[in-house]
């Protein structure tokens, strides 16, 4: 998993990458990654 943050000119700010070996489906999977963006955002 990966996410960017970007201002609002669109630059970039900051990034992230994470691994975890997990079975989910699609729909976990994004609700997961966003959860995790939403995390690192909130803690910068």
């Amino acid at each position: 998993m990966g996410a960017c943050f970007r201002n609002n000119s669109g630059e970039f700010t900051a990034g992230f990458t994470q691994w975890k070996q997990m079975v989910l489906s699609t729909e976990e999977g994004v609700a997961w990654t966003l959860l995790q963006a939403m995390n690192e955002a909130k803690h910068r």
